[in-house]
């Protein structure tokens, strides 16, 4: 047989088949109509390695060469239509390119094939070495995405650790708050529990808790303040929220100062802190039902990322409790401007805290006739961390909870109930014992919650500026890194260049000043540092995750420029 020379293994040359010997050709049979003299001449295999096809078709050989083929792209194809919806492009690309190698060849008599087979048969086993190793590629493709696609890593233990947690929680909260007594502080006596049920219901409670709630929502539809604009959603748009936080907690603390000036007994609402837990928490249930069950917005439906989408092709039991739980989508809202995550993110809870230390300095006052210095230190500190929260409303945009997180049981117990109750474990601690510290303590507690503050406001600063202006000159002598998402860049310069989290950072700073205000006679008002801390590096391990899998490289040059996650030189 003649050398070949051509640019594809599967082409002969013109000059080659000319050359071919005469001897070698047979007569075609009579009776089977005119004669073929034409040779099929195969496509040539383009620059990006596609299979080379050969014009037009016959159902002989296609009928021959297709069960090779699948059987050859069979386990690609499978694997890649298991990756799901999100995979359907790599599917389609990989069936063209097994229709492109089915072989189209115009002949009209049995004698052209065979006179051709050691041709066809070179040019088929070439076109089925490249669809095999199509298929492989596509096979290690959707196998690389088919964790990500299908299976994804369902939070906080799936269906089961949901059911655990959902009954846990309320649990946990009542018994810290019955632990939390002056007779039973202690962490290995066993609290007493009333079995009356005056002790977590009654009406006084209620009232104050539903006038709380219907105060809040009110003054968050007013037309006050301004109107920031969040991130630009998957499909485009951004959605506006109002940002009134400011003026609704200086209206808080102005009505709880004319209540103290006119005498009023707010000192009683201490005593009905277990019932309005308890309401909460009854509360939490019925709305997530509500969240669970309420029809999505369109650009809900939309969202790639919800919960719903998440688990339409993931065949797990109890996908219902897990929306329950994590919540269905990102931005559920009650008409176009009430947003229900940044409402309860912002409002109720979080200013309901300082209002319940503030009780607690009342009774406190009320009981002993004096005010306890490290219980007022710790309301100002409370009072001034919620105060620059609502200050800078329009920031929390860019935060975890509003831009990632779904709106479900999780956030808004946390909310409602984890925030303004559990938090506020210290205050409560320091109005039913005496602590007398010393100046120097109270100063060391001054100067940490300074330096938390400053660095948890300063990189939140620059987070929130670069986000939205990464070319601002503010951080033109700054080391920035570019990445291969567009418009999107990594800060590592200021904070950002010390560790890799540095508002975690400076929370954990201001929680550990906050603590060490109640002396360390007990651990039990030490639970809000404890807790902030594991929660934040559970958040950082997730945050870190969610930035590997978008950035890639960049990500890993950021991890070797900036070591140190949140601790500098220690974690």
């Amino acid at each position: 047989m003649s050398t070949r020379v051509s640019r594809s293994p599967g082409r002969v040359p013109r000059a080659a088949r000319k050359s071919r010997s005469p001897a070698r050709k047979r007569n075609s049979s009579p009776g089977r109509g005119r004669k073929n003299n034409t040779t099929p001449s195969p496509s040539r295999s383009n620059s990006r390695g596609r299979p080379p096809h050969i014009s037009k078709s016959n159902p002989k050989i296609k009928s021959t060469i297709t069960p090779l083929l699948k059987q050859g792209a069979s386990s690609a194809i499978s694997a890649a239509a298991s990756a799901g919806k999100q995979v359907k492009r790599e599917i389609k690309k990989l069936k063209d390119s097994v229709n492109s190698v089915i072989p189209k060849i115009d002949l009209d008599t049995p004698d052209s094939l065979f006179k051709n087979r050691h041709q066809i048969k070179q040019n088929l086993e070439h076109e089925l070495e490249e669809i095999s190793q199509v298929g492989r590629h596509a096979y290690k493709s959707a196998k690389s995405n088919l964790v990500k696609y299908t299976n994804p890593k369902l939070e906080f233990g799936g269906p089961l650790g949901n059911s655990i947690l959902i009954a846990f929680l309320p649990a946990f909260v009542i018994y810290l708050l019955h632990l939390c007594d002056k007779k039973y502080f202690s962490l290995w006596k066993v609290p007493h529990f009333r079995l009356e049920p005056i002790h977590y219901f009654d009406t006084f409670s209620l009232t104050c808790f539903t006038c709380w709630m219907l105060f809040h929502a009110i003054f968050y539809c007013l037309p006050i303040g301004s109107l920031a604009t969040g991130f630009p959603l998957y499909n485009g748009p951004s959605l506006k929220y109002r940002c009134n936080g400011l003026y609704a907690y200086l209206i808080s603390m102005i009505l709880f100062g004319m209540a103290v000036f006119y005498k009023l007994p707010v000192w009683k609402i201490c005593d009905h802190v277990i019932p309005m837990a308890c309401l909460s928490i009854a509360f939490t249930f019925l709305f997530s039902f509500y969240l669970l069950t309420r029809r999505p917005n369109d650009w809900e439906k939309q969202d790639p990322h919800s919960t719903d989408k998440i688990l339409e092709n993931e065949h797990v039991k109890g996908k219902t409790i897990y929306r329950y739980f994590m919540g269905r989508f990102k931005n559920p809202r009650i008409g176009k401007m009430f947003d229900l995550k940044m409402f309860f993110e912002m409002r109720p809870g979080l200013i309901g805290w300082v209002i319940l230390d503030l009780c607690y300095l009342a009774q406190k006052t009320h009981d002993r006739k004096f005010i306890s210095i490290p219980l007022l230190v710790l309301c100002l500190f409370h009072a001034w961390y919620v105060l620059d929260a609502q200050w800078n409303e329009a920031r929390v945009l860019s935060t975890w909870d509003i831009r990632h997180e779904s709106f479900g049981f999780m956030l808004l117990f946390g909310d409602i109930v984890w925030v303004p109750f559990l938090y506020s474990l210290q205050a409560r601690y320091l109005s039913l014992h005496t602590v007398i510290l010393p100046k120097w303590h109270l100063g060391l507690c001054i100067f940490l919650y300074v330096v938390g503050y400053t660095i948890f406001r300063m990189s939140n600063s620059d987070k929130a500026l670069f986000t939205r202006s990464p070319n601002h000159p503010k951080f033109s002598h700054y080391r920035v890194i570019p990445t291969g998402v567009q418009g999107k860049k990594l800060l590592a310069g200021g904070f950002w260049g010390l560790v890799r989290h540095p508002n975690y950072l400076g929370d954990i700073i201001i929680a550990l000043s906050m603590c060490l205000l109640s002396g360390f006679h007990h651990v039990l008002p030490y639970f809000y540092f404890v807790f902030l801390t594991c929660l934040l590096i559970h958040r950082q391990i997730r945050d870190e995750a969610w930035c590997a899998n978008k950035y890639g490289a960049a990500w890993n040059e950021y991890r070797r420029i900036v070591r140190s996650r949140i601790i500098p030189f220690i974690y």
